[in-house]
This record gives structure tokens, sequence and C-alpha cells, in this order.
């Protein structure tokens, strides 16, 4: 019995008649598809590593002002090393301009409060 060939097994790939046909077929489609689903995956891990990143800084910033609000309120019985601690720490976290400003505004008062001033 002679081996059975297909016209499609025989006909030459990559010629301008096969890309035509090709092009009209639901393999395309296919591809196409796939590709879509490979580029909404890569905006829905994009978005979702921002979110994250966005969500990680604010829990940071919420304890920043935690620490800085305790230590205000703490600040009458505060001794001189364990405020010091805190001031550094509350510095190496500080993010923005306002809260180093703040920051040195409430060490200046704790300092100035223990010398004996107001």
């Amino acid at each position: 019995m002679p081996a059975a060939t297909t016209e499609a097994a025989t006909e030459p790939i990559w010629t301008e008649a096969w890309l035509a046909d090709f092009l009209q077929s639901s393999g395309f489609a296919g591809v196409l598809a796939v590709a879509a689903a490979f580029v909404a995956y890569l905006a829905a891990r994009h978005t979702a590593n921002r979110n994250t990143a966005a969500a990680r800084e604010l829990q940071a910033r919420e304890r920043w002002w935690t620490m800085f609000n305790w230590m205000q309120d703490e600040m009458a019985t505060l001794d001189l090393p364990r405020a010091t601690m805190v001031a550094r720490a509350l510095e190496a976290e500080a993010k923005t301009r306002f809260e180093r400003e703040v920051l040195a505004a409430t060490i200046l008062r704790f300092l100035l409060t223990r010398r004996g001033r107001p």
C-alpha cells in the first residue's frame, strides 16, 4: 500500500501563498489571542507590583507617624538616651522634607524643655 501524503505536507511554507492562507486562518487568530493574553498578563502583573509597592510605602508612612506621635506624647517622660534612639530611628525612616522638618522642630522642643525653657 503506498504511503498517504497530503497536499499540505508537500506545499512549501513561508511563501506568499502560505502566509496569505495563514493570515486568514483560525491559527493566526489563535496566535493573536495568545499574544493578547500575554500582554494582558504583563500589564496586570505590572499594576499589581505597583499597587503592592504603594501599599508598602503607605504602611511605612503610617508607622512613621505612629512612632512620631508616640514620641511627642511621651516627650515629657523620655530620658535623653531613649529620646535619641527614637529620634534617630525616625530620622532614618523620614522620607519627606516635611517629616524631617517636623522631627527637627520636635527635637528642638525636647532639648529646650530639658534646659528649663517652655
